[in-house]
């Protein structure tokens, strides 16, 4: 199941709420973004994609931004956040170019990539 463990320093576990999404198959064009030369594919593949990648950000309130996976070539990507309870707060959807790396409380700072593999980092206000 897909949920956040909350884990504390004298062994209490808070398990959350189990987030409700469908898996993603892998495509060829999942496929062909890793071996650009294919096909025929020469690298064994799972069926489904991993729920959510290795990007997970703690914000000032505490709670848990976690970048699910997306489709190939997705313009958009979503971004589930979790209460410190581990309560699915929501969905944020953020274009595939960005990813965040760090929220305050005043701001949330997101690293752009852009057509040049150049990454620039913005600020954006948290009103």
């Amino acid at each position: 199941p897909y949920r956040v463990e909350w884990r504390e320093l004298e062994g209490h576990v808070t398990q959350g709420e189990i987030a409700k999404l469908a898996q993603l198959a892998v495509t060829d064009a999942d496929k062909k973004a890793r071996e650009p030369r294919g096909p025929p594919f020469n690298q064994p593949y799972a069926e489904f994609k991993p729920v959510f990648r290795s990007e997970i950000v703690i914000d000032d309130r505490e709670n848990v931004w976690i970048r699910r996976f997306s489709r190939a070539n997705a313009t958009v990507d979503k971004w589930d956040v979790f209460d410190t309870k581990g309560g699915h707060r929501g969905i944020f959807e953020l274009s595939s170019s960005k990813r965040i790396v760090a929220i305050t409380s005043r701001f949330a700072y997101v690293v752009r990539t852009d057509d040049d593999d150049l990454q620039w980092v913005e600020a954006y206000s948290r009103r």
